[in-house]
Protein backbone atom coordinates (compact mmCIF):
# COMPACT_ATOMS: atom_id res chain seq x y z
CA UNK A 1 0.00 0.00 0.00
CA UNK A 2 2.77 2.37 0.86
CA UNK A 3 4.28 2.06 -2.63
CA UNK A 4 0.95 2.89 -4.24
CA UNK A 5 0.51 6.03 -2.10
CA UNK A 6 4.10 7.02 -2.87
CA UNK A 7 3.51 6.50 -6.62
CA UNK A 8 0.35 8.60 -6.44
CA UNK A 9 2.24 11.30 -4.55
CA UNK A 10 5.03 11.24 -7.17
CA UNK A 11 2.46 11.38 -9.97
CA UNK A 12 0.81 14.35 -8.29
CA UNK A 13 4.15 16.13 -8.01
CA UNK A 14 4.92 15.34 -11.66
CA UNK A 15 1.53 16.72 -12.68
CA UNK A 16 2.13 19.92 -10.72
CA UNK A 17 5.63 20.30 -12.24
CA UNK A 18 4.21 19.71 -15.73
CA UNK A 19 1.48 22.28 -15.10
CA UNK A 20 3.94 24.86 -13.76
CA UNK A 21 6.31 24.19 -16.69
CA UNK A 22 3.43 24.71 -19.12
CA UNK A 23 2.44 28.00 -17.47
CA UNK A 24 6.05 29.27 -17.50
CA UNK A 25 6.47 28.21 -21.15
CA UNK A 26 3.23 29.99 -22.08
CA UNK A 27 4.26 33.18 -20.27
CA UNK A 28 7.71 33.21 -21.84
CA UNK A 29 6.29 32.52 -25.30
CA UNK A 30 3.81 35.37 -24.86
CA UNK A 31 6.58 37.75 -23.77
CA UNK A 32 8.71 36.83 -26.80
CA UNK A 33 5.68 37.29 -29.07
CA UNK A 34 4.84 40.68 -27.56
CA UNK A 35 8.43 41.96 -27.82
CA UNK A 36 8.90 40.68 -31.38
CA UNK A 37 5.56 42.19 -32.42
CA UNK A 38 6.58 45.53 -30.90
CA UNK A 39 9.91 45.40 -32.73
CA UNK A 40 8.16 44.63 -36.03
CA UNK A 41 5.78 47.56 -35.46
CA UNK A 42 8.73 49.91 -34.88
CA UNK A 43 10.41 48.69 -38.09
CA UNK A 44 7.17 49.25 -40.03
CA UNK A 45 6.80 52.79 -38.63
CA UNK A 46 10.41 53.60 -39.53
CA UNK A 47 9.87 52.31 -43.08
CA UNK A 48 6.76 54.42 -43.53
CA UNK A 49 8.57 57.55 -42.35
CA UNK A 50 11.52 56.86 -44.63
CA UNK A 51 9.29 56.32 -47.66
CA UNK A 52 6.92 59.21 -46.94
CA UNK A 53 6.09 61.29 -50.01
CA UNK A 54 4.91 64.86 -50.28
CA UNK A 55 2.40 65.37 -53.08
CA UNK A 56 0.22 68.19 -54.32
CA UNK A 57 -1.28 69.99 -57.30
CA UNK A 58 -0.18 73.11 -59.15
CA UNK A 59 -2.67 75.98 -59.39
CA UNK A 60 -2.75 79.21 -61.38
CA UNK A 61 -0.91 82.25 -60.06
CA UNK A 62 -3.47 84.55 -61.72
CA UNK A 63 -5.65 84.63 -64.83
CA UNK A 64 -2.64 85.20 -67.12
CA UNK A 65 -0.16 82.80 -65.51
CA UNK A 66 -1.60 79.32 -65.35
CA UNK A 67 -0.31 76.06 -63.95
CA UNK A 68 -1.83 72.63 -63.46
CA UNK A 69 -0.87 69.02 -62.86
CA UNK A 70 0.60 67.20 -59.93
CA UNK A 71 3.93 66.95 -58.21
CA UNK A 72 5.49 64.70 -55.61
CA UNK A 73 8.69 64.67 -53.61
CA UNK A 74 10.02 61.17 -53.15
CA UNK A 75 13.20 59.48 -51.99
CA UNK A 76 14.78 57.41 -54.72
CA UNK A 77 18.24 55.81 -54.62
CA UNK A 78 19.18 57.89 -51.58
CA UNK A 79 18.17 61.21 -53.19
CA UNK A 80 15.09 63.37 -52.70
CA UNK A 81 13.52 64.13 -56.04
CA UNK A 82 10.76 66.52 -57.02
CA UNK A 83 8.77 64.92 -59.84
CA UNK A 84 6.13 66.63 -61.97
CA UNK A 85 3.29 64.51 -63.38
CA UNK A 86 2.68 63.87 -67.07
CA UNK A 87 -0.26 66.30 -66.77
CA UNK A 88 1.98 69.20 -65.65
CA UNK A 89 1.37 72.32 -67.72
CA UNK A 90 2.34 75.96 -67.24
CA UNK A 91 1.85 79.10 -69.35
CA UNK A 92 4.73 79.83 -71.71
CA UNK A 93 7.15 82.40 -70.33
CA UNK A 94 10.79 83.46 -70.42
CA UNK A 95 13.37 82.46 -67.83
CA UNK A 96 11.15 80.07 -65.81
CA UNK A 97 12.63 78.35 -62.76
CA UNK A 98 11.49 75.79 -60.17
CA UNK A 99 11.80 77.07 -56.60
CA UNK A 100 10.92 75.86 -53.11
CA UNK A 101 9.55 78.71 -50.95
CA UNK A 102 7.64 79.34 -47.74
CA UNK A 103 4.37 81.18 -48.31
CA UNK A 104 4.61 84.12 -50.66
CA UNK A 105 8.19 84.91 -49.60
CA UNK A 106 10.26 84.85 -52.79
CA UNK A 107 13.25 86.46 -51.06
CA UNK A 108 14.15 83.14 -49.40
CA UNK A 109 14.02 80.17 -51.73
CA UNK A 110 15.85 77.13 -53.00
CA UNK A 111 16.42 77.18 -56.74
CA UNK A 112 16.03 73.65 -58.12
CA UNK A 113 16.91 74.76 -61.62
CA UNK A 114 15.55 76.09 -64.86
CA UNK A 115 12.15 74.62 -65.83
CA UNK A 116 12.97 71.79 -68.27
CA UNK A 117 9.69 71.90 -70.19
CA UNK A 118 6.46 73.77 -69.78
CA UNK A 119 4.52 70.50 -70.21
CA UNK A 120 4.90 66.95 -69.01
CA UNK A 121 6.87 64.84 -66.56
CA UNK A 122 10.22 66.11 -65.33
CA UNK A 123 12.42 65.69 -62.26
CA UNK A 124 14.59 67.90 -60.05
CA UNK A 125 17.03 66.70 -57.39
CA UNK A 126 16.68 68.36 -53.98
CA UNK A 127 20.04 68.74 -52.25
CA UNK A 128 20.41 66.80 -48.99
CA UNK A 129 21.23 70.02 -47.11
CA UNK A 130 17.73 71.39 -47.83
CA UNK A 131 15.36 71.01 -44.87
CA UNK A 132 11.91 70.50 -46.41
CA UNK A 133 10.28 71.63 -43.15
CA UNK A 134 11.49 75.16 -43.99
CA UNK A 135 9.28 75.26 -47.11
CA UNK A 136 5.62 74.73 -47.89
CA UNK A 137 5.37 75.00 -51.67
CA UNK A 138 6.90 74.54 -55.09
CA UNK A 139 6.60 77.50 -57.42
CA UNK A 140 7.27 78.21 -61.06
CA UNK A 141 8.95 81.63 -61.09
CA UNK A 142 9.92 83.93 -63.95
CA UNK A 143 13.29 85.25 -62.85
CA UNK A 144 13.57 87.85 -65.64
CA UNK A 145 10.35 89.67 -64.65
CA UNK A 146 9.93 88.55 -61.04
CA UNK A 147 6.53 87.00 -61.74
CA UNK A 148 4.86 83.94 -60.23
CA UNK A 149 3.43 81.53 -62.82
CA UNK A 150 2.16 78.61 -60.71
CA UNK A 151 2.11 77.35 -57.12
CA UNK A 152 1.96 73.84 -55.71
CA UNK A 153 1.42 73.78 -51.94
CA UNK A 154 2.63 70.92 -49.78
CA UNK A 155 -0.11 69.20 -47.81
CA UNK A 156 -0.24 69.88 -44.08
CA UNK A 157 2.17 67.26 -42.71
CA UNK A 158 1.39 67.73 -39.00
Amino acid sequence: MKKSAKNQNNQGKASIITLISGVIFTLLSSAVFIFSTAAMAQETTASLEESQTIAGQFVDADRFHNGSGGFEIIEEDGQRILKFSEEFNVTRGPDLFVWLTKGDNTKEFVNLGRLENRKGAQSYVISEDVNLEDFDRVIIWCRAFGVLFATGEFPNLD
